[in-house]
């Protein structure tokens, strides 16, 4: 009996009222203090000096591993000789590696790198911090074995010697994208 008692009441007509009205009211700003502002200025210098580097602090990129992804080939108005790249041919190459306190970079033995060509025989190298927050660059060098025709199977070889790459950073994220030179 309740239940069609239920019904019928939803079966009836309603009324139709108008919708009740609904005041806006503008946020509240907040006002600081000169004080106030003092003192969220000196948090926030406080804290973009964690990420500053400089000889007492240890450098926040020290510790982390990095899978670098290298892509070789002819660049527009590149010094290489004239048949080095010239078919367009890329050749891209994977390295893990860890920065060490000291601006030592230690290759990661353990990583899987799955189908990815490996860059053969790095032995390590140096990598240091240039500029001041937030224009810094990552700048390392890896000493490497090099990637002859035979294993890129194209005009594009890399001969033995160094690497030089670098990449923007801000405390322990660098870009996406960086140089690469030989």
């Amino acid at each position: 009996e309740h239940r069609a008692q239920e019904l019928r009441q939803t079966q009836q007509p309603k009324t139709s009222s108008p919708p009740p009205k609904t005041e806006i009211t503008p946020p509240k700003a907040e006002v600081y203090t000169a004080e106030d502002s003092k003192k969220v200025a000196s948090e926030l210098a406080s804290e973009i000096g964690k990420l500053q580097r400089s000889a007492g602090n240890p450098d926040p990129l020290s510790g982390t591993r990095w899978l670098l992804r290298l892509d070789f080939g002819r660049e527009e108005g590149t010094w290489m000789d004239a048949r080095w790249g010239a078919s367009g041919n890329r050749v891209k190459a994977v390295v893990a590696v860890e920065l060490l306190e000291g601006g030592q970079v230690q290759v990661v033995e353990d990583y899987n790198y799955g189908l990815l060509l490996q860059l053969p025989k790095v032995k390590g190298g140096k990598w240091r911090v240039e500029g001041s927050f937030p224009s810094e660059r990552l700048k390392f060098e890896l000493e490497h074995s090099g990637l002859t025709k035979d294993v890129t199977r194209c005009d594009v070889d890399v001969p033995e010697g160094k690497l030089f790459l670098s990449v923007n950073t801000l405390g322990t994220s660098v870009g996406k994208q960086g140089g690469l030179s030989i």
